[in-house]
């Protein structure tokens, strides 16, 4: 179980977190009973595309989005900081400076396919994220705002006649899932481990926010949440007051309904590609 010193530095934190401990262990374990049933992955042949070619399509997804956003990816694709990685390091949106969007990077994991422009538009949405400012909420709230352009991605690639397999539509599921690695061994209850009381209280806040971006994304997909509505809270997500203001935005009651809701959709997700 999370110690004294471990419930201490997650409050310090995250207090949402804090205050919603058996919220999030309802929504790990149901997370994981759904992610086992997925079929095993499958190693799809993927078309190798260019690396420019991934920033043009990149380009045009984005300009889909919202045109305001077109400059500030023209000044990273002018400024070469879309970085691509064959280190297998993981996609990230990193900085030398902070206080210097200059050398503000998107590190892409280079898989030499669709999944490379993906990954761009992921952490571009970081970058648009951070452009407004820090805050709680932005922190909260980054990863559902990144996987649900992500996933609006894949729609356009999609609707331009890119494979479901080209694309790798359950990627999402496969790396959350397989992030629980670096916070428990083998399968273990997620409140057992043998990392040091801050640096597992830490890992916690970190995959919450990632489950909670993933069934958040599911949820507001499903529901037509539209990209203007996503926009909107981008760029105006330091105006909400309280976390809970952001929930009653995106018309969430509690975070139990939002797991039962978004667990459901996966799992029709996961029926629906069975029987493809």
């Amino acid at each position: 179980m999370l110690n004294d010193i471990a419930l201490k530095n997650i409050k310090s934190k995250n207090h949402f977190l804090f205050e919603h401990l058996d919220d999030f262990h309802y929504m790990h374990n149901s997370f994981i009973d759904c992610v086992n049933k997925l079929p095993e992955p499958v190693n799809n042949i993927k078309t190798a595309i260019d690396n420019n070619i991934s920033i043009d399509i990149a380009r045009r997804i984005i300009k889909s989005f919202n045109l305001n956003y077109i400059s500030n990816y023209n000044d990273i694709v002018a400024n070469n900081n879309i970085v691509f990685d064959r280190n297998n390091h993981g996609s990230r949106f990193t900085a030398s400076d902070w206080n210097d969007k200059n050398t503000w990077k998107l590190i892409i994991e280079d898989k030499n396919n669709y999944s490379n422009v993906i990954s761009i538009i992921h952490e571009f949405m970081h970058y648009t994220n951070r452009i407004n400012g820090t805050s709680f909420n932005r922190d909260m709230f980054g990863e559902f705002i990144s996987i649900f352009f992500e996933k609006k991605a894949e729609q356009f690639l999609l609707e331009n006649n890119i494979s479901e397999q080209e694309i790798g539509t359950n990627d999402r599921l496969f790396n959350t899932y397989n992030f629980l690695s670096i916070a428990y061994e083998e399968g273990k209850n997620y409140f057992d481990s043998n990392l040091d009381d801050i640096t597992y209280s830490n890992r916690v806040n970190a995959y919450f926010k990632h489950l909670l971006g993933l069934l958040l994304c599911e949820w507001a997909i499903k529901n037509n949440i539209d990209i203007e509505k996503m926009i909107y809270l981008n760029n105006n997500i330091n105006k909400f007051e309280k976390t809970d203001d952001i929930f009653k935005y995106l018309g969430i009651d509690d975070l139990k309904q939002l797991t039962d809701e978004s667990i459901s959709i996966i799992a029709d997700n996961i029926k629906n590609d069975r029987t493809k």
